[in-house]
């Protein structure tokens, strides 16, 4: 567990398709000893201005992609 005063690190790891769905997995660690204190899942699914399931653009797709972290 982390207490008052710690420092807590959370990593998201994207993965990413040309389908309308994309997924972000979180960990969050203890800083220091790097102790696993939670993970996450969460599913995000992109929309259209009408709010209709839509693929993920390729110019997007490739933005995220380029992306060095």
């Amino acid at each position: 567990q982390a207490k008052h005063g710690d420092v807590v690190k959370v990593s998201t790891r994207m993965k990413l398709s040309e389908s309308p769905v994309a997924v972000f997995e979180h960990v969050a660690t203890r800083g220091g000893d790097d102790l696993k204190l939670v993970t996450a899942s969460l599913k995000a699914v992109a929309v259209d201005s009408a709010g209709q399931a839509t693929r993920v653009p390729p110019d997007v797709l490739a933005h995220f992609r380029s992306l060095k972290v």
